[in-house]
C-alpha cells in the first residue's frame, strides 16, 4: 500500500471528524444509542443476514438491498439490546458482587 493512500486516508478521516455535521450527530440520542450497541450489531448481523435474506428477495435489486439492510440492522439492534439486558448486565451484577 502506498504511503500516499495512508496519508490521504488520515486527512479525510480528520476532516470528517472535525466537520460540524459529525459534531452535531455525535450529540444525537439515536447515534449514542446505536453506538452503544454497535459491537453487538457487528457480531450478530451475519447470522441475521443468513436467516432473513431468503425471505427478502424482490424484483428490483436495489430495493431488495435497501430493505435487507434496514431489516437486518433493526433485527441486529434488537438482538444486541436483548443480549445486553439478559446476559451482560446480569453478568456484571454477579461479578461486581464477588469482587
Amino acid at each position: 500500500m502506498s504511503p500516499m493512500y495512508l496519508l490521504l486516508a488520515v486527512v479525510v478521516y480528520q476532516g470528517i471528524l472535525r466537520s460540524t455535521l459529525c459534531k452535531k450527530m455525535s450529540n444525537s440520542k439515536l447515534v449514542v444509542f446505536l453506538a452503544h450497541y454497535s459491537y453487538g450489531v457487528y457480531l450478530g448481523h451475519g447470522i441475521v443476514l443468513l436467516l432473513i435474506t431468503p425471505y427478502l428477495r424482490f424484483s428490483s435489486g436495489i430495493l431488495s438491498i435497501i430493505v435487507t439492510f434496514f431489516v437486518a440492522y433493526l433485527i441486529s439492534v434488537m438482538f444486541a439490546t436483548l443480549i445486553d439486558s439478559l446476559i451482560i448486565k446480569q453478568e456484571k451484577r454477579i461479578l461486581l458482587r464477588k469482587f
